[in-house]
């Protein structure tokens, strides 16, 4: 006879695996979310437009001290 394909060592294992998995996509949404957010105040915050000419503003971005 074979050996089961599944024992509870093997069972164990896989709920670990899909708990980290999960976990992981968790954490990498929440990342995902606040890169895009930085990067869209950002491009918010360095460059206008005037809708009247083609004259542009730059602003400096705030240089952390050390």
């Amino acid at each position: 006879m074979t050996e089961p394909i599944f024992d509870h060592e093997r069972l164990d294992v896989y709920c670990l695996a899909i708990a980290y998995v999960s976990s992981s996509y968790r954490i990498g949404k929440t990342n995902l979310k606040r890169i895009v957010s930085m990067l869209t105040r950002l491009i918010q915050r360095t460059e206008t437009v005037s809708e009247g000419s083609t004259e542009r503003v730059r602003v400096r971005a705030r240089v952390p001290q050390s």
